[in-house]
């Protein structure tokens, strides 16, 4: 649980901290709108800058070079930030929007060009900070449960059949383990299977053949596993 709340915490706040960076880039952007003036551009060539994928192979952009007149008539020119300009030819107009104090800092007057980095932004943040709070809430409620469940009142010497890792989670490329226990109730003749709650740790060689489970008399599936045994691993 411990592992767990960390992780989604740090998730959580790089979430928060990105969310304040599309905050403060949001506040650059509509500045930049309200300041900003607009002039005509023309394509005049190409940049390609080449980059490598996770695969180590080439990979080539393509970004629009553009050239305008400010208002003192000074020719500047400028790279669009994304390939979106890139679709045009040389030759075609662009519509560019600069501050008359700083013209190196132009952008084509387009959605993308102009809010590219905040809508980044702002998803980032959202997907961070959303799957922080998942986990966080996950680790609570983990830590809630048992805590309510070591109230059961029944009882059960669970037969230990195997040690698992769990894929759904991982943590710096590691999955955590999982005691996995079943009990043949002798009223029934059912078979129930019970799990651990995860471990960061191999437990195999600490555990024997049966483990406790404290469970609800009216409802098996809302249980306990007893794992306060295994040693706790040091910081």
């Amino acid at each position: 649980m411990g592992r767990l709340k960390a992780i989604g915490l740090i998730f959580f706040f790089l979430g928060l901290a990105l969310l304040l960076g599309m905050g403060a880039t949001f506040a650059h952007t509509r500045a930049f709108l309200r300041n900003s003036i607009l002039a005509e551009g023309r394509i005049v060539g190409f940049a390609l800058p080449s980059a490598q994928d996770a695969d180590g192979r080439a990979v080539t952009g393509r970004f629009a070079i553009i050239r305008f007149l400010d208002t003192e008539e000074r020719t500047v020119e400028v790279a669009a930030s994304t390939s979106v300009s890139g679709e045009g030819m040389p030759g075609d107009f662009v519509s560019m929007r600069y501050l008359p104090e700083k013209p190196s800092g132009a952008k084509p007057d387009s959605f993308g060009e102009i809010w590219a980095e905040t809508l980044v932004l702002a998803g980032m943040g959202a997907l961070f900070s959303g799957l922080g709070g998942l986990l966080t809430w996950f680790a609570f409620r983990e830590r809630f449960q048992e805590k309510r469940a070591r109230a059961y009142s029944l009882e059960i010497e669970a037969r230990v059949t195997e040690v698992v890792r769990n894929a759904s989670l991982s943590a710096n490329g590691l999955s955590p383990y999982r005691i996995i226990a079943q009990w043949l109730n002798p009223e029934t003749n059912e078979l129930h299977r019970f799990q651990s709650k995860d471990i960061w740790f191999d437990p195999a060689g600490f555990v024997g053949e049966n483990i406790l489970i404290k469970a609800d008399a009216r409802n098996l599936k809302k249980y306990w596993m007893d794992v306060s045994f295994l040693p706790k691993v040091a910081a």
